[in-house]
């Protein structure tokens, strides 16, 4: 039997309630990801020792780490066997990319979400959403004074705008169930669904988690808002420009090449919309090469 709309309401506070007291774990020391975000900023004062040092904390990104550094990608003369070498060979917004990763990956491969949950499938659009969002944000820094994240930061929102799914799945299975159930039924998106059952949605739950793991506002309020990015109280170009990207890769370019009217509307009027879609078809097929993108 359906729970009652305020029983439904009641049970989204107290998730709410649940991720604030006890938020979903990063594989690694929780203090790595804010020191990330932090030194790949003008004027850091966090160190590449300080950064080496919560790497080496986890055996697993570690290995990621030095793995691509002597990736092809890279093609030194020697191998690389230091993480501190790793970490200069890659560059900090690289080693920051792979440690967010590392996250998604874990929480979508090993942690235990329904079966009918396809976590490739999930890793596979988070990946091409943030192959899209740094695109756009490259093609709009041109002409757009208003949009304030970084090429590489958009890519960060973009791996991470759909986590808050992940989350629901985790954490509360049958509300994931049930509003997959009403998605199905009836002409809904997720988000839709969701705000139907219980008035929350996933890109509050992966907000409020990301705040927990103290990354910058900037990431936080453009994944809180990407499915209404009309209401973003601060970042409403980067909000727009996440929502863009994430109906990109939902929806793809259109049978012309041109971008979807839906994505089209979210941008700056004065946009080269041939230019986005030159980025984001290259980006596509960037996504389609990544390593695992498959899986």
């Amino acid at each position: 039997m359906l729970p009652s709309h305020g029983e439904r309401m009641q049970d989204a506070r107290a998730f709410l309630e649940e991720i604030a007291g006890n938020p979903p774990g990063l594989p690694y020391d929780p203090s790595l990801l804010p020191k990330l975000f932090d030194a790949s900023q003008e004027g850091s004062r966090i160190s590449l020792e300080e950064i080496t040092a919560g790497i080496g904390k986890s055996q697993d990104l570690a290995v990621r780490i030095l793995s691509s550094a002597n990736s092809a990608l890279y093609a030194l003369e020697s191998t690389v066997t230091s993480l501190s070498r790793a970490v200069n060979v890659l560059g900090l917004k690289e080693v920051r990319n792979i440690a967010l990763m590392a996250g998604a990956d874990t929480w979508l491969r090993n942690a235990k979400l329904p079966a009918a949950f396809d976590g490739a499938r999930a890793l596979r659009h988070q990946i091409l959403a943030a192959e899209l969002a740094k695109a756009l944000a490259q093609t709009l820094q041109r002409t757009d004074s208003t949009l304030r994240i970084k090429p590489d930061e958009a890519y960060a929102a973009g791996l991470l705008h759909d986590i808050g799914k992940v989350f629901l799945a985790l954490r509360r299975p049958q509300v994931w169930a049930a509003v997959e159930k009403l998605r199905n039924t009836a002409p809904l998106s997720f988000a839709e669904a969701e705000d139907e059952y219980w008035s929350i949605d996933h890109a509050l739950v992966g907000a409020r988690v990301l705040h927990y793991w103290k990354l910058p506002l900037m990431l936080t309020d453009s994944i809180s808002w990407h499915h209404a990015p009309q209401l973003a109280p601060d970042y409403a170009p980067e909000a727009r420009l996440l929502c863009a990207a994430d109906i990109l890769a939902h929806e793809g370019l259109g049978p012309d090449g041109a971008l979807p009217a839906r994505a089209a509307a979210l941008l700056p009027e004065n946009a080269d919309h041939a230019a986005l879609a030159a980025a984001a078809r290259a980006a596509a097929a960037k996504a389609e090469s990544t390593a695992g993108f498959a899986g």
